[in-house]
Parts: C-alpha cells; sequence; structure tokens
C-alpha cells in the first residue's frame, strides 16, 4: 500500500512537524511511507502531477487554516485522475466538524481528529486489511454514509511519541518547528487550543538530547510551537540556560506570554548571547470589552515594562501580535492598541 503524507506550507523555508510525527509513528508497519512537502504559492497542477506520478493508493493531508481551501481542491481533481484513491484529511481545521466538511466534499474519505499519532497508524492497518472497522478519533465514510467515531484520549505519555526528525537529512540552516509540550494554560475563545484544557510536557531529559541533535544537524532557526512556552517558568528558564550553553548559530524562537515574566527572569535574559533567541509575543488587543469577550487575561503594565526592559539590553528580537476583527473591536479601539503596542 503506497502511502503519502503530504501538507501544503505558508512558505518554502517552512516544514510540516505533523507528517514527521506522523510519519515517525506509522513506519514500523508501515515503512515506505513518504511525506511530501508543497507551498499554497504553488501551481496546483504541477502539485497534482507531482503526487500523481506517484501513484498513492492513501493520500493523507495534514490541513491548516492557510491550506484548506486548495487542499480540497487539489484532493477533489486527484480523486477524479486516481478514483481508488484513498483521502484522509487530518489536523486543526478538519478536526472541530468533519461531518459538514465531508458532506460538503465528497471526495474526502476519513478525518482524523485531533492528536493523529494513535488513530492514524490504526487507521492505515485498518485499510490496508481491506476492512472498514470503527477507529477512534476519526470519522469516516462507508458507502453514501458519514460515520463519526467516538473520540480518542489525549496522548497523556507524550514520551511514546517518536522523535520526528530522526531520520531526515539536509536539516542543515532549516527553518524546524519543535515542540517541548502540548496544550496551553489560557482559553482564549478565537483559539482552537481552547478546546483542550491543560497542558502535557514531553520528558526534559529527551528534549535537552533532541535539541542537541537538532543543533549539531546544522538547524539554522528552531521554531518551538508550544502554545505559551514559559506557561511554566521554572521549566522555561532551565531549557532557556541549556540552549544559551549550547555551540551554534542556531536561532531558538519562542512564542511567550510577556506579562508572566517576573523580574528575575528578565534579569536573567539580559544574559542571552545577542541573536540566540526571538521572542513572538501575542498582545492581540488591549481593549479592555475586547479582552472580556475572548476571555484573555492581559496586564498591560507588566508587558509594557517587560517589552521594555527587554528591548532595552538588545539582545532578544521580539515581535508583538495584534488581531484584527475580534468581538468589541472597532477601527479606533484597533488603531489605540496599534498606538500602544507600537510605542514599545
Amino acid at each position: 500500500m503506497k502511502i503519502i503524507l503530504a501538507c501544503l506550507n505558508a512558505k518554502y523555508i517552512h516544514s510540516s512537524l505533523a507528517c514527521y510525527y506522523l510519519r515517525a509513528c506509522c513506519r514500523e508497519e508501515f515503512p515506505g511511507v513518504e511525506v511530501m512537502e508543497f507551498t499554497i504559492n504553488e501551481d496546483p497542477g504541477d502539485i497534482m502531477a507531482e503526487i500523481y506520478r506517484k501513484q498513492p493508493d492513501v493520500l493523507a493531508f495534514s490541513c491548516y487554516i492557510w491550506n484548506i481551501e486548495l487542499t480540497l481542491t487539489i484532493a477533489r481533481n486527484l480523486k477524479q485522475l486516481l478514483p481508488e484513491l484513498v483521502v484522509i484529511l487530518g489536523g486543526p481545521e478538519v478536526s472541530y466538524d468533519p461531518v459538514t466538511l465531508m458532506e460538503q466534499n465528497p471526495a474526502i474519505d476519513h478525518v482524523v481528529r485531533g492528536e493523529g499519532e494513535a488513530s492514524l497508524p490504526e487507521l492505515l492497518r485498518v485499510l490496508s486489511q481491506g476492512e472498514t472497522g470503527e477507529v477512534r478519533g476519526t470519522t469516516c465514510r462507508v458507502g453514501k454514509e458519514i460515520i463519526h467515531h467516538e473520540d480518542r484520549e489525549l496522548i497523556q505519555d507524550l514520551d511514546t511519541i517518536p522523535f520526528p526528525y530522526n531520520d531526515v537529512e539536509n536539516l542543515d540552516h532549516r527553518i524546524l518547528y519543535y515542540e517541548t509540550s502540548r496544550g496551553c494554560p489560557f482559553n482564549c475563545s478565537y483559539c482552537l487550543s481552547s478546546t483542550v484544557r491543560g497542558v502535557r510536557y514531553f520528558p526534559m531529559d529527551r528534549v535537552k538530547k533532541e535539541l542537541q541533535i537538532l543543533v549539531k544537524a546544522g538547524a539554522g532557526t528552531i521554531k518551538f510551537v508550544d502554545r505559551t512556552f514559559n506557561a511554566s517558568p521554572r521549566r522555561a528558564r532551565e531549557l532557556m540556560q541549556f540552549l544559551m550553553g549550547l555551540e551554534g548559530d542556531t536561532v531558538f524562537h519562542f512564542e511567550i506570554v510577556a506579562d508572566l515574566l517576573s523580574d528575575d527572569m528578565l534579569v536573567f535574559l539580559s544574559e542571552a548571547p545577542p541573536g540566540r533567541f526571538q521572542f513572538e509575543i501575542g498582545v492581540q488587543s488591549t481593549n479592555k470589552s475586547t479582552l472580556r469577550a475572548i476571555n484573555r487575561r492581559l496586564n498591560w503594565p507588566r508587558l509594557e515594562r517587560a517589552v521594555k526592559t527587554i528591548g532595552k539590553h538588545g539582545s532578544i528580537h521580539q515581535h508583538l501580535d495584534l488581531i484584527a476583527g475580534l468581538p468589541e473591536e472597532d477601527y479606533d479601539s484597533l488603531g489605540r492598541s496599534f498606538n500602544m503596542v507600537y510605542g514599545l
């Protein structure tokens, strides 16, 4: 059974962490599983031709807000060229309402909801045996019927998930995505992470070992996809201390909540080697009505002090985000938020 895991990345320099996780989880039973990465800026015909030449039996796409429309178009056209092709979708953009998605898109045979590391190998096992058995965490098309199987529990022991980059070649100077945790301590209503409560962590010893491997392989930038890297201040400091001591030119990019940074942490960060760390700080809005509506907390004075203190030292690049179009937001209030953030 020829299996392809595919993703349409936003840019050429990006990569798909999900596909590499899934390949690592499937390779023991399906050693020929292959990852194919494209971008949303490529010609759809070229993407379809490249996949068609592989003649896959199963094609699984990782779906996000930036690629879902093109992914559905490519899946629909490939299904016309390869009528026996089994198309599987997974990822955050298809996990929350798969039945409606499949009703509107007859080319889609299965949707893997939530974490796919256990569900996808089980689904592939069922497909390889020519069966249509129940696989938890999936929504499947059986004839004219769409069957929504029961949810699969979250993976509590993250150490059971294989290292995604164990046999990936040519990591030199690439942007790689990496996570040390899953979940978020916050419940902002606009974010899909709010559908899962709590934070789960990979073992610290494993994280350090894997980061050493990636740095030694010459990774240009490692972007941590932890929803809030400093959700555990003690753990964040230990990891940053470790990264400060690593040799090489790798840059480490974190998504942090700036108003969680303590005075001690700010002193510690002042010792960071220039250019080693980048911070992505989600402000989203400074409008109090908006913050209440989206269930988001923001201590502006603490954030302001943290950003200015880090900026004064000049060794850590910071970029701050706002979201246009949130509830209770209008042009004037967004303008005030912009001016406050730009003033930092």
